[in-house]
């Protein structure tokens, strides 16, 4: 098995869970169907994958850290709209995936997942196109407050400009 060194484990788990931690809080529990509970188990599975191959005591540390963090976010985008905070998490995730930060494995957990999602988004331009300049700015946020934690550096060619 390859090496992973626990920054790039926490990296590798933070969007699912804060993706597991936004669709668990937009979506009732009382009126999930059972696609929202099949989107929500591929993420938290998502979320541990990073994690195999630890011993108990390491996971428990890794997990207090990236619940920790997710927190952090999660507090950046209190006082807007569920929509916002979610079109702003998935705009980060873009940028981290566009840029070659993190690859989605094509078929894994968080793939699954994220499909499902971004077919619900483009059902729903409407609320998309009303909360995409806030959001857009929320997304920066994230991205700039996880890399003064020295999470997911800007890309080489970015940072040379």
């Amino acid at each position: 098995m390859m090496y992973l060194s626990e920054r790039r484990r926490v990296e590798l788990a933070l969007p699912a869970n804060l993706m597991h931690r936004a669709v668990s809080a937009a979506i009732d529990p009382d009126i999930r169907s059972e696609d929202d509970r099949e989107v929500i188990s591929l993420l938290r599975l998502a979320a541990m994958e990073p994690l195999d191959g630890l011993n108990a005591a390491e996971r428990r540390r890794l997990i207090r850290r990236i619940d920790r963090m997710g927190e952090e976010v999660m507090e950046t985008l209190v006082g807007g709209s569920r929509a916002k905070g979610f079109l702003a998490l998935t705009l980060w995730l873009k940028g981290i995936l566009d840029d070659g930060t993190l690859v989605l494995v094509a078929g894994s957990a968080f793939d699954q997942a994220m499909t499902a999602i971004l077919a619900t988004m483009q059902d729903n331009p409407d609320v998309i196109e009303a909360v995409d300049r806030s959001a857009t700015k929320a997304s920066r946020r994230i991205a700039d407050m996880l890399r003064r934690q020295g999470y997911y550096p800007a890309p080489q060619r970015m940072a040379a400009e």
